[in-house]
């Protein structure tokens, strides 16, 4: 969402170039004498996976932060919180129970699985850079609490109670996203170093509903990052 978690990076920016290719809006430019690319990726896995080859493409950068709001998955993690994704893991690798006609469905009893010869939940897991994690904790934040841990990332809006607690409990989930393991898993192709910053807009198991400007926050922590990328 460009206007909300694009908007302060933009300001930022100097000498912008826009530059367009496919589905994605590129704005190439400078911040902190560092030369900067800023993607509108647009929502859900399939356009941040066009938007991650576009770009490694085109710019061959040497980090990626992924950036933006998610929903809490935890009961002690509200709005305006920051989790820091050191594990992204894909809640969309699902695997149903066989059920016969008339035997209903039941979310909760799905499973992760990888759909690959080895089903170790690890192989649907993309880890952040340790250095850039490092650089996060660092990072004094005022508006609330920082978090590092696992960010579930799928096409999907859970707003089932019982759901969204069976992953945090079960898979250890902090929150959830769209676009950040698509991301993460095009960056662990190409050898790029990777983040994920999340600012929480929303908490469906404490009711504190969705805030569209708690974005700002994701990319004011970006910018911190940003200081000091000469050193990745």
């Amino acid at each position: 969402m460009e206007d909300v978690e694009l908007n302060i990076l933009k300001e930022k920016l100097e000498d912008i170039v826009i530059e367009k290719e496919r589905t994605c809006t590129f704005y190439k430019g400078k911040l902190y004498n560092n030369s900067v690319i800023l993607c509108v990726t647009n929502i859900g896995s399939i356009n941040a996976t066009i938007a991650a080859v576009t770009g490694i493409y085109k710019y061959n950068p040497k980090a990626i932060i992924v950036q933006g709001v998610a929903g809490g998955h935890g009961e002690n993690i509200h709005v305006n919180d920051i989790v820091i994704g050191t594990e992204i893991i894909n809640i969309n690798s699902l695997e149903t129970i066989k059920k016969e006609k008339g035997e209903g469905s039941n979310s909760l009893e799905w499973k992760l699985n990888s759909f690959l010869d080895d089903e170790n939940i690890e192989i649907i897991i993309q880890k952040s850079e340790d250095v850039l994690i490092e650089k996060a904790k660092e990072i004094e934040y005022e508006h609330g609490k920082i978090f590092f841990g696992r960010i579930g990332s799928g096409d999907v809006w859970n707003k089932e109670m019982d759901r969204i607690i069976m992953f945090n409990e079960k898979y250890k989930t902090l929150c959830e996203e769209m676009e950040g393991y698509a991301i993460a898993k095009v960056a662990s192709i190409y050898n790029i170093p990777i983040i994920n910053i999340r600012a929480i807009s929303n908490n469906e198991i404490l009711g504190e509903e969705y805030k569209r400007e708690a974005g700002k926050y994701a990319q004011e922590f970006t910018l911190e990052i940003l200081r000091d990328i000469n050193k990745f």
